[in-house]
């Protein structure tokens, strides 16, 4: 089985690590480890920061990988949802969009989507894992205090004073995920449902609130490799049948 995954830092396996007081790669990432559990050829195109935008341009730079491809994983979202925090501790009275809009971030989705299936790969979502909402907004917050001692205070005013504001922002970029693979009929990988199962979701991601950490990436390559155990099952039953 051939795989390529584009996506941004949630399959590329990014983590804040404390320690070292920055980002870092994950060696025992969520693509590595379901590498090694589906005996697949991976090609992880992902990148750190990446929205849909940015993702067009490297879906095209790739399309050699994604032709020779059987499945092609899209998981974005997370850097395309996310809102100028700086520019909103500075001045929380503005109306401000996100990085990429909902609209356009659905017809680059739905851009991608086509591509792949014209290039002979078959498409398979990835929904986006939960954030930690108040740890989101400590981190985002404490970021902006460095030119903005108001910053917390500002930001919690644009939330309208609750930080489940952001948890539903970033759920409405997940639910534009899920109507797309209903829309197209494309499998999904759900690793958002697969986090809000636990007893505690929260324990699976980082200190910033957003990116899985070692037990979170390990939910996602064992939501991930159970999906396309699934996948492969169902199409030697049809196969047998037929």
């Amino acid at each position: 089985m051939k795989i390529t995954v584009c996506g941004d830092s949630i399959t590329k396996g990014v983590l804040f690590d404390e320690a070292k007081g920055r980002y870092t790669f994950m060696k025992n990432s969520a693509m590595h480890t379901l590498q090694s559990m589906l005996g697949a050829v991976i090609k992880n195109v992902s990148k750190f920061g990446c929205t849909t935008e940015k993702g067009k341009g490297i879906f095209l730079r790739n399309e050699k990988h994604i032709a020779e491809s059987d499945y092609t994983i899209l998981e974005y979202g997370g850097n395309d949802c996310d809102m100028p925090w700086d520019k909103i501790a500075e001045n929380p009275d503005q109306a401000y969009e996100a990085n990429v809009p909902e609209d356009q971030f659905e017809k680059n989705y739905e851009q991608m989507i086509l591509e792949t299936l014209n290039l002979g790969s078959t498409p398979v979502l990835m929904s986006l894992p939960p954030l930690d909402q108040d740890r989101f907004y400590s981190w985002v917050s404490s970021l902006a205090e460095k030119n903005c001692p108001d910053a917390k205070t500002n930001i919690l005013k644009y939330l309208d004073g609750s930080t489940e504001t952001i948890y539903l922002w970033q759920q409405k970029y997940n639910d534009t995920v899920l109507r797309l693979a209903e829309k197209f009929h494309l499998p999904l990988i759900d690793v958002r449902k697969a986090f809000l199962k636990q007893d505690n979701y929260k324990d699976c991601i980082s200190i910033d609130g957003m990116h899985p950490n070692q037990k979170g990436q390990d939910l996602i390559a064992e939501t991930a490799s159970d999906f396309f155990q699934r996948l492969c099952s169902s199409s030697e039953e049809e196969t047998t049948a037929a």
